[in-house]
Formats: structure tokens, C-alpha cells, sequence
């Protein structure tokens, strides 16, 4: 039983299902009308808030502290040439890409690529800030004296530890 309002509102429904703002919505699905508690695609979030910078920082910093310990990745950083640091690089930010499209995004994406990418930039940045905040911590860092061999470091050990942040970051579905 509807009322005269819910009858206007019938009147000039489409077909289709289709979704609004709002928490206690009248939604025309499968020739019924369903009140419930709603909140859909256009209520997602579009930001990344404090919340999910601190999951960055945590899941980083879980990779990062074992692996910052490791001769073997700071040689690695010090013997890799620039071209497999470029890969080692592209293959970082793919991945992160594609496991924030599969599970924080959860494939949903088609409106909201620039939360998209900026949430794969930060994620990597903050990944990278941790990974040299450790290295400082360890004086394996010598930013000023040895400056291409710490970045090539830095991007060795953000690799994995940025595998690590997005994967916390997942814990809390956009």
C-alpha cells in the first residue's frame, strides 16, 4: 500500500534499478517497492582520510622494518642498474594498482578514478617516507653523502613494504 506521495514518485520511475543519495531511499526494483536503509554507489568515499593513512603507515611500516634489516636489500640497491629500478618501480605501483582495484575499490572504480590514482600515489609515498624513516633509524641512509645509492635502496625496500600498506589499507573497504 502506497501513499500519494510514493505514487508520485512511482509514476516517474525508470526500468531500471538505479540508486540515490540518502540513508532511508525509495528504490523501484524488480516491480516492488523496497523501503530500506540504503547507502550506494554515489555514497562511497572520496577521500582518503586519517584513518586510511594510518593503515598505510602500519601495514609499511609491518614490511618494512624486517626487510630494512636485511644486508642483501641494501646491496641490492647499491648493484641494481637504473632499468631493473625502473621495473622494480612500475611493478610496485601496477600491483598496488591492481590490488586496490580488486579489494579496496573492489572493482568499482568507473567514477572515481582520481580517488584511484591519488590513493595509489599517496600510498606509495607514505610507503616510501616509512621505508626512509627506518633507514634513517638504522643510519643506512645517507641521503647526503651517497644520494643515488639511497634512492636506489629506497626503491628496493618500498617495494615489498608497499604491498604491505595497501593490503592493511584493504581492512577498511572504500
Amino acid at each position: 500500500m502506497t501513499n500519494g506521495r510514493e505514487n508520485l514518485f512511482l509514476n516517474h520511475m525508470p526500468h531500471k534499478p538505479f540508486r540515490l543519495r540518502g540513508t532511508d531511499c525509495l528504490i523501484w526494483y524488480s516491480a516492488k517497492l523496497v523501503k530500506r536503509n540504503f547507502i550506494g554507489r554515489a555514497m562511497m568515499k572520496k577521500s582518503f582520510n586519517l584513518e586510511d593513512v594510518s593503515q598505510v603507515f602500519v601495514g609499511a611500516f609491518a614490511l618494512a622494518v624486517p626487510i630494512s634489516f636485511s644486508e642483501e636489500a641494501w646491496r641490492i640497491g647499491e648493484t641494481l642498474p637504473p632499468a631493473n629500478l625502473l621495473m622494480l618501480f612500475i611493478l610496485s605501483v601496477f600491483f598496488l594498482g591492481v590490488f586496490a582495484y580488486g579489494s579496496v575499490f573492489q572493482g568499482d572504480i568507473k567514477y572515481r578514478v582520481p580517488v584511484f590514482i591519488y590513493r595509489i600515489i599517496i600510498a606509495y609515498l607514505i610507503t616510501a617516507l616509512v621505508v626512509g624513516l627506518v633507514l634513517i633509524a638504522l643510519d643506512k641512509f645517507p641521503i647526503f653523502t651517497e644520494t643515488v645509492f639511497t634512492l636506489k635502496r629506497l626503491v628496493v625496500i618500498t617495494m615489498p613494504a608497499s604491498m604491505g600498506a595497501i593490503i592493511v589499507d584493504s581492512f577498511d573497504k572504500e
